[in-house]
């Protein structure tokens, strides 16, 4: 073939591990072509090299970090680490060859990785596997900006048990799957942090939560729920002692479940939720319940199936619910609500969404909610469209017969 510039050649986007590259060796002295894979190139970019059977630097994690050792990359196979592994340095970067089947297996401590200091921590493509003694977390950071990216989590199964529990700031949890979590899949007051596309197994197991807690002005986007119908459970999860203000709660799909979005804080105000699907709610399953003085909360284009109440507030002030769309399970299911305005509930505005196959459509049960909006709603299709006890309320336009 004629010769061409490097530039001319066709660009390879995504290298395989036996594709080849020229190097050359002792350029200095006596310079030499040969050639390297891409795979063994790419581990050179690493400081350690961990390997199960022996063939590399070090033979587990824990040796690598006890070591000092900061930027490890771990290849595939089984691994058993017998203690918690302290972490007190800055940037520690772990990567595994996969996260099938690159595979840490605990049998003892309260913790996995124990991250007391240093910011900039990160690990991903490993699977992690706790025990029946782990009541801590398999990952507890009070450092900043800890990644977790595709890590594999189960039994994490003691009393308590977290599977990533984080308090510093800037926490990112990407990509990740959780089940067989005693307590909470992810717990913690890490403000700006982003939870993303994680799956989150609840294996109808009761007293369990997949986010408790997960801190001010924070993303949860694209996560996956399932089977989280187990009696006490929650999804997400804010109780009196956090907050969760000025966060995002959008494109999440839940199954399966109880509670969907529980706020028990009154500092959650100005939380976004939209664009959530709640999806075979169970009998007695509520789609977002908050109980809680917060304030201008707002609610849209979610949709809710088959379950209690799509929207719950108790206490809420100056929110808005507009273009959602909630189904229930039968007009004859006791107590059912498309949405439910409960006691000192005032400045609401309720507008543009389809309530159906409740027991009622909207209901304001109490005298103490006040001046609350209700307007333009389709509520055809329940026991009764709309009940009021509330005071002053403004009701116009909502399509009841």
């Amino acid at each position: 073939m004629p010769d061409k510039k490097i530039t001319q050649l066709d660009e390879l986007m995504t290298p395989a591990a036996e594709d080849l590259l020229e190097i050359v060796d002792d350029p200095s002295e006596t310079p030499v072509s040969k050639k390297i894979r891409w795979d063994k190139l790419n581990l050179r970019m690493f400081e350690a090299v961990v390997d199960s059977l022996g063939n590399a630097d070090y033979s587990t994690l824990g040796a690598a970090i006890a070591a000092g050792k900061k930027n490890i990359f771990q290849r595939n196979g089984d691994y058993i680490e017998e203690a918690s592994i302290p972490v007190t340095i800055s940037a520690l970067n772990i990567v595994g060859e996969s996260m099938e089947d690159t595979v840490n297996t605990w049998t003892g401590g309260t913790t996995g990785f124990n991250i007391a200091s240093g910011w900039y921590h990160n690990l991903e493509n490993l699977s992690l596997i706790g025990h029946a003694g782990m009541t801590d977390a398999m990952i507890k950071s009070s450092q900043q900006h800890l990644r977790v990216n595709r890590v594999y989590f189960n039994t994490v199964s003691g009393a308590g048990g977290n599977g990533v529990e984080v308090t510093g700031f800037y926490a990112n949890v990407l990509g990740c799957h959780f089940e067989g979590i005693a307590n909470a899949c992810i717990e913690g007051a890490s403000s700006m942090s982003r939870i993303l596309d994680n799956y989150f197994y609840g294996q109808h197991t009761a007293n369990r939560m997949a986010i408790k807690n997960p801190g001010m002005n924070s993303v949860i986007n694209g996560n996956i729920f399932r089977d989280w119908d187990g009696t006490n459970n929650y999804c997400i999860y804010v109780d009196a002692a956090f907050k969760i203000g000025r966060s995002a709660i959008v494109g999440n799909h839940f199954d399966e479940l109880i509670k969907g979005i529980y706020l028990h804080h009154a500092d959650s105000d100005r939380v976004v939720i939209t664009g959530n699907t709640f999806n075979m709610c169970k009998a007695g399953g509520y789609g977002i319940y908050a109980d809680v003085a917060l304030e201008e909360m707002v609610v849209s284009g979610n949709s809710f199936d088959d379950g209690l109440v799509g929207v719950y507030l108790n206490t809420p002030t100056g929110c808005t619910i507009v273009g959602n769309a909630f189904k229930g399970r039968g007009t004859a299911d006791a107590g059912s609500k498309g949405i439910h305005i409960a006691g000192n509930t005032d400045y609401n505005i309720i507008t543009a969404n389809r309530c159906k196959n409740f027991e009622i459509g909207v209901h304001i049960d109490d005298a103490a909610a006040n001046k609350n909006i209700v307007t333009s709603n389709n509520l055809l299709g329940n026991g009764a469209a709309f009940t009021d006890a509330g005071t002053l309320t403004e009701a116009a336009n909502n399509i009841v017969a």
